[in-house]
């Protein structure tokens, strides 16, 4: 083992032995070994985790401190940071610290706001005022994100979540109405809940602070762009982590070991189920890595195209998956001019009648060139259509309108914009506004209007998104 990974391993060792010695004294060690494991166990299968995938270490944070309570709780909680940031990506220290520091923090206000062991008790009324706060910024969020485009869709994300946070508010007068013991579940999920407000409203401010005045907007464009999906995602920790000291309240150790054992189980299964998707992100990495040997002259072009139209879809507010799909075709678009000949993919001149025939059957090659692959069948149609007109008049199959896949239409804006913005056999670059000025003028014959405008105003505002200040978006 080389030597740099010793002080790694070193604080590692430190933090363990720091918690089987605290907990040894407080008398928890049984329930404190069981939280140690859950949360090593997760860290080493998520090694991988995205924004909104299924990170079950961060279900064992908040757990411990309600559990044990604050600091005991903290500390192992701060093994997601120890064993993830530390050990597994080696980040650089100073991002160690910081995660650290801020993973602290929210805890400490969610022990405060549900009044956990050992926490400071606040009034009551801080719940209150917690719960409306959320309120004012989910929809201050759905006033800008609709602004933006895609205002159906954000009205509607805005007003689940402020429905959920007028549930929990209202939570001293409907829960009573309920059976006993689903009264006693309810509750215990609303706690979770609570301690997830608060857990998130620190992250939110502090990251949002620390990146205005680091004179950048990169925190502020990530939470415009990711609070439903981090709300729903330290939602379901929160609640799953009351649920569970519910059980262990009702049945003891056995039943935290039980859902110990489950939460690793999951993480395992979806430990796998990457590994799988990493398959297939290398395939089309070597595909997209044969399309730049083939024509280096373009080499670029397709990630650029991909970039391009994810960053747009993001924007205006596609689903995950979708968005995936467009990056993946955008990725792939091209692949299909493998079965073109040189003298036609090479040539510096106007391709002949002839010769423009045989580049256009590079569309129908792609399509089926990816739809060999699998798991990209989708992706493959996709790649498909990237040459169909929205008037028809395109290739291969001569559709048009909505018949053409929406992800398909998006790919077609940004294959013109990158194709325009930069240097060809033929011609040089142009510059960004002249690229602009022309996809308005094809938007509505070669281009989808409604996207083209979507993909100009993405582009105006395309800026580095530093998702590196949220904890949730690193973890």
């Amino acid at each position: 083992m080389a030597l740099r990974s010793l002080p790694r391993l070193a604080l590692g060792l430190a933090w363990l032995t720091t918690n089987i010695a605290t907990l040894t004294i407080t008398g928890d060690l049984l329930i404190g070994v069981l939280l140690v494991i859950g949360i090593v166990g997760t860290a080493l299968l998520a090694t991988e985790d995205r924004i909104g995938a299924v990170g079950l270490s961060g279900v064992f944070a908040p757990l411990s401190v309600l559990l044990l309570g604050w600091p005991t709780g903290t500390l192992i909680a701060l093994g997601t940071v120890v064993i993830g940031d530390n050990i597994i990506r080696a980040t650089p220290v100073h991002s160690v610290v910081w995660h650290g520091a801020l993973l602290s923090l929210m805890l400490t206000a969610g022990a405060w706001v549900t009044g956990v062991p050992h926490a400071p008790a606040l009034p009551p009324v801080i719940g209150p005022v917690l719960g409306f706060a959320w309120c004012g910024i989910y929809a201050g969020w759905g006033v800008a994100k609709g602004g933006r485009g895609g205002k159906v869709a954000a009205v509607a994300q805005a007003g689940a979540m402020i429905g959920v946070m007028i549930s929990a508010l209202s939570s001293p007068w409907w829960p009573p109405l309920l059976p006993t013991r689903i009264e006693a579940v309810v509750e215990a999920g609303l706690k979770g809940m609570g301690f997830a407000a608060a857990f998130m409203l620190a992250d939110f401010i502090v990251s949002s602070l620390a990146t205005i005045r680091s004179g950048r907007n990169g925190s502020l464009a990530f939470w415009l762009d990711h609070l439903p999906v981090l709300f729903v995602r330290y939602g379901l920790q929160g609640i799953a982590a009351g649920l569970i000291l519910y059980w262990y309240d009702e049945s003891g150790a056995s039943a935290l070991g039980t859902a110990a054992a489950a939460l690793l189980v999951l993480q395992a299964a979806y430990h796998f189920y990457r590994r799988a998707e990493d398959t297939t992100e290398s395939v089309i990495a070597a595909l997209a890595s044969a399309i730049d040997a083939r024509d280096p002259y373009t080499a670029g072009h397709s990630a650029r195209v991909a970039e391009y139209a994810a960053f747009a879809a993001v924007q205006m507010g596609w689903s995950k998956g979708k968005v995936r799909r467009t990056q993946r075709a955008g990725l792939l678009h091209d692949i299909g001019k493998l079965g073109v000949p040189d003298a036609v993919l090479h040539k510096p001149a106007s391709l002949s009648a002839v010769e423009f025939e045989q580049m256009k059957r590079h569309a129908s090659f792609g399509e089926q060139i990816v739809g060999q692959v699998h798991g990209l069948r989708d992706v493959a149609r996709i790649v498909g259509q990237d040459h169909e007109h929205w008037t028809g008049g395109g290739y291969p199959r001569g559709l048009s309108g909505s018949s053409i896949l929406e992800e398909a239409r998006l790919i077609a804006v940004a294959d013109v914009f990158d194709a325009m913005t930069t240097d060809r056999p033929y011609r040089p670059a142009l510059p960004k506004d002249e690229a602009i000025q022309h996809l308005r003028r094809v938007a509505g014959s070669q281009l989808d209007p409604t996207l083209t405008n979507a993909f100009v105003r993405a582009m105006d505002r395309a800026s580095t998104i530093g998702v590196a200040l949220c904890f949730c978006a690193t973890h």
